[in-house]
């Protein structure tokens, strides 16, 4: 692109920036307007929590519980308290001790839940989680999410009519030593030191608006590595992909109907992988690189050159693209199940992209980069930068989700538990906890606040009102719940 003539009346998109938080004071003149802005937060995020909690605690009471029959806390209330641990943002069991038995907290959360007269200490959560199916406790979680989409609440949310599913993986936590067989073992450093660690398979449903919930993770186990001396990248290209398979499976069974379109690098651009996604007539956008299928990769930009009408411009925001795109290409693969060929039928798209950037000191740099995917879809004229650019580019959210869990509240890289079991009945645990404050956030009741201050921010703002002083929270106590209202 040397010249700006062929963008000419080429129709121009908006490419939204993150928006900054306003550098201002705090615009409350009086204690009476605080505590009164306290409360009416306070009480409609509790309202939000209470509306979602009777189908999820419903789904929890069926785990079964091997404790004997006269505990003090049931195996609910020990659910919502370990809920209430993350969502807060306690970053330990610890802390999550200390503060959320204060009294001042207790009186609050009384209006939540009016029986609660003292809250649980976190040893006996550890011991529940350590013995039931923890697994339980993510399908009550996608259960939910299944009556959220019945209901429609996320239908101004969707892309061409589908929900956007990310999907990556990362280390959750490493430590020295061999620390038991459900850890994934490697040695590392000159001395080749035993290191055990946890790595997961993560999906996350990413809204339209920007907004990501937590979906489904999925636990790598030893037996996707045939050896404890797998390097990094070993694990990732063969333990993640058979993950894949698993993670499939469950996703089917637990939304069968509801129309999927598949985000993922290029570590999927796979025979097998596409394969599941074709079967299951799922929609994905993939990033493809040229190590993933060289023949393919070589073929397809070959094609490009001589396909001149398959040509799209576009300005996205002060971006300058241009898409080119071949369909129908064919790729044939060994299915490893039944040992006979496949043949897929493969589209690819390529966008090179122009922009200038301008520094701290003023000056004007230019950049430019090429991305290439392959789509599920045959690519047109009219559907190239959507696909691209709602889609395939979306992909990138997960890794901000998975930065917010690890670094900004969620505890996603802390060790709970030395037990597997237990270990991963905290991990589902923070996840619905991250679910439910994402559909807090998204309230249309509470996303000015979050505007103003953040959703750290909001989570700090929350924490003072429920332990700093006593608070009406009279209308969470009403029956009239409403409905649950979610804005874009």
């Amino acid at each position: 692109m040397n010249s700006d003539s062929a963008f000419k009346g080429v129709q121009m998109e908006e490419r939204y920036d993150k928006p900054n938080l306003p550098n201002r004071t705090n615009g409350k003149t009086t204690i009476e307007e605080e505590m009164a802005e306290r409360e009416i937060l306070t009480d409609e995020t509790l309202r939000i929590i209470k509306k979602l909690l009777p189908d999820l605690l419903t789904d929890l009471a069926k785990i079964m519980d091997d404790r004997k029959k006269n505990v003090r806390y049931t195996l609910p209330m020990l659910m919502v308290y370990g809920i209430l641990q993350f969502a807060l943002h306690y970053t330990s069991r610890r802390e999550t001790n200390r503060e959320m038995t204060a009294p001042i907290i207790r009186e609050n959360l009384k209006a939540l839940f009016p029986e609660l007269g003292t809250l649980p200490h976190g040893d006996t959560l550890y011991r529940l989680l350590d013995t039931i199916e923890v697994v339980k406790i993510e399908e009550a979680q996608c259960k939910l999410i299944k009556v959220l989409m019945y209901n429609k609440k996320f239908k101004n949310y969707l892309v061409n009519g589908k929900y956007r599913i990310a999907i990556d993986g990362t280390q959750k936590l490493a430590r020295k030593g061999e620390w038991g067989d459900e850890y994934l073992l490697r040695h590392v450093g000159k001395n080749k030191e035993p290191q055990s660690y946890i790595y997961v398979l993560e999906a996350v449903l990413v809204l339209e608006n920007g907004m990501t919930i937590p979906f489904m993770s999925e636990f790598l186990t030893n037996r996707d590595s045939e050896s404890e001396n797998d390097s990094l990248e070993k694990i990732k290209q063969d333990c993640e992909r058979k993950a894949f398979r698993r993670l499939a499976k469950r996703i089917r069974k637990m939304f069968p109907k509801q129309p999927l379109v598949l985000m993922m690098d290029s570590l999927y651009a796979t025979g097998p992988v596409l394969a599941i996604c074709k079967d299951n007539n799922w929609d994905y956008m993939i990033n493809f690189k040229e190590g993933s299928m060289p023949a393919v990769f070589k073929e397809a930009q070959a094609l490009m050159k001589f396909t001149p009408e398959n040509k799209v411009h576009a300005m996205w925001g002060n971006r300058k693209q241009i898409y080119t795109y071949i369909n129908n290409l064919e790729y044939d693969y060994i299915d490893q199940e039944t040992g006979g060929v496949r043949r897929l039928k493969l589209n690819v798209a390529q966008c090179f992209e122009q922009w200038v950037e301008i520094k701290a000191d003023g000056s004007k740099e230019e950049n430019e980069t090429t991305y290439v995917w392959l789509s599920a879809r045959a690519l047109k004229e009219s559907n190239v930068f959507s696909r691209c650019t709602l889609i395939a580019r979306y992909r990138w959210q997960i890794e901000n989700n998975i930065l917010v869990e690890k670094h900004q509240g969620y505890g996603y890289s802390h060790i709970y538990a030395s037990s597997v079991n237990a270990l991963k009945g905290y991990h589902y645990l923070s996840k619905i906890a991250h679910f439910i404050m994402t559909l807090v956030m998204m309230s249309s009741k509470v996303i000015e606040k979050v505007r103003e201050v953040g959703k750290r921010g909001f989570i700090r703002f929350l924490r003072r009102c429920l332990e700093g002083s006593l608070l009406r929270l009279e209308r969470i106590r009403s029956d009239r719940l409403g409905y649950l209202q979610l804005v874009a």
